[in-house]
């Protein structure tokens, strides 16, 4: 199992602790919860995968989302930025951007090796993550808002839901962080925007 974790966690230190984590469990497949919500898909070919967001996202490359971080002046989030993205070219992975510029929103997308997991390994997921993040981001108070695993024997979710909060920041931001396994694949999808949203629906939209 301890395998199983550590290439679980290997990219989410790279994407992103702590009141009372709010821990639910649901044998009920997502794809069950029925929500209407408009949005597009996007598919990212190379990878057979298509996630579903709302319509204002648009895909942006990694230069273009660096460029932008670098002309709002703050040095630090470029070359922090800058080094993660160069850490996943380096492990050989791929990372697939859509942002929505009005709202200072970003869904970053990481295929990952298939891992299959469960409820109990979601545990031990939270505690190596959140001490990743706490060493990694010494100037920035990240707090858990909620944790929750979700699946039944085809599909295995894991969520957490980060406040971010920086003296650098005008506001504070949320951080999501979903991992899904299923279809034997598995995903990292991570959304960073400055307002608290139900983004479950559109996650159960995902084709994998």
């Amino acid at each position: 199992m301890i395998k199983k974790i550590i290439s679980i966690v290997f990219l989410i230190f790279l994407s992103t602790s702590c009141k009372e984590i709010a821990e639910k469990t649901s044998e009920a497949i997502i794809e069950n919860q029925k929500k209407e919500i408009s949005g597009t898909y996007h598919t990212i070919k190379a990878e057979k995968i298509k996630v579903f967001l709302p319509e204002e996202f648009k895909y942006t490359n990694t230069q273009n989302y660096l460029n932008q971080i670098a002309q709002s002046g703050d040095s630090s989030a470029y070359y922090a930025e800058k080094k993660r993205f160069k850490d996943i070219q380096d492990s050989g992975k791929k990372i697939y951007l859509f942002e929505y510029l009005k709202g200072a929103s970003i869904v970053k997308v990481l295929p990952e090796r298939y891992v299959a997991f469960t409820n109990s390994d979601a545990k031990y997921m939270l505690g190596i993550v959140d001490n990743i993040i706490k060493a990694n981001n010494t100037e920035i108070d990240f707090e858990i808002m909620e944790s929750q695993f979700k699946g039944n024997k085809n599909i295995s979710i894991f969520k957490v839901i980060y406040q971010v909060k920086s003296p650098k920041l005008i506001v504070d931001m949320y951080k999501y962080v979903y991992f899904i396994s299923y279809n034997k694949k598995s995903v990292f999808v991570n959304l960073e925007t400055p307002s608290l949203l139900d983004f479950d629906p559109y996650i159960q939209k995902i084709r994998l």
